[in-house]
């Protein structure tokens, strides 16, 4: 019995094997390309895990510092080159002449030599400015003056003159009364403070006066106090206040 082998297959086996391997392909896809973004847990693990060493960069406002300080002795070693310093004698110490060697001696005779000396080629000193070199040539600018004018007189003034203010009135200052001639030594009270009389001296008197008495038809009691008395000059209309003295005759208040 021959064998007969076929080559191919049915077509819906085809088909069918055709859709197993879009699948197929698909769930590859979805498993190995189309997962999370590798590089997220790759950057939170460097930033987790990071233990090298930083470098501290320079701030902007330090390169900005560091520019203006050069920029200011950039301009100062400038200046220092464009100042003119002369110098006095050689530069270097070995070179200079020993001041204990210089001869201070004054040659005269040199000085009269230079005098006899005839300078030619010019009759105007070169050290004296007054004196301009004469030429019949140059013209000298002369300065007419102007015509002098008559002076104006004053217009006289016609009119009602202004009177003057008045001087300021001086105020006559306030008279001082004397002091009082009279000595606080002591007082008087009823039970409840009421009444109260004062004693005073005047020279070798004795006057007891109340509030509202008037002493010598000048001196007034205003207010009888534990320690003083205030009193009223009626003619200047001044108070005085005389403070509470002890009698020493009569061993005290």
């Amino acid at each position: 019995m021959a064998l007969e082998m076929k080559f191919g297959g049915d077509p819906k086996q085809l088909r069918t094997l055709g859709v197993l391997g879009v699948i197929l392909l698909v769930i590859l896809y979805f498993n190995y390309f189309s997962g999370p973004d590798s590089s997220t847990p790759t950057t939170k693990r460097t930033a987790g895990t990071n233990t090298a060493p930083q470098m501290n960069l320079p701030s902007t406002t330090d390169i900005a510092a560091r520019k203006t300080t050069e920029a200011k002795k950039r301009i100062q070693v400038d200046r220092r080159a464009q100042e003119f310093r002369p110098r006095v004698g050689p530069a270097r110490p070995e070179d200079r002449p020993d001041p204990m060697t210089v001869d201070p001696t004054l040659r005269l005779e040199k000085l009269t030599r230079l005098e006899k000396i005839q300078i030619t080629g010019g009759s105007r000193s070169l050290f004296d400015f007054s004196n301009m070199p004469s030429s019949s040539s140059s013209t000298v600018a002369k300065i007419i003056p102007s015509p002098k004018k008559s002076p104006v007189a004053p217009k006289p003034f016609i009119g009602p003159m202004n009177k003057p203010p008045d001087p300021p009135k001086l105020v006559a200052a306030a008279p001082i009364a004397p002091p009082i001639p009279l000595k606080f030594y002591g007082f008087t009270s009823a039970a409840r403070g009421a009444n109260k009389k004062g004693f005073f001296l005047d020279g070798d008197d004795i006057v007891v006066a109340s509030e509202g008495d008037v002493i010598k038809a000048r001196y007034k009691v205003i207010r009888i106090g534990l320690t003083n008395v205030t009193m009223e000059d009626t003619q200047f209309k001044q108070q005085q206040t005389l403070p509470i003295v002890p009698d020493n005759s009569s061993g005290g208040i």
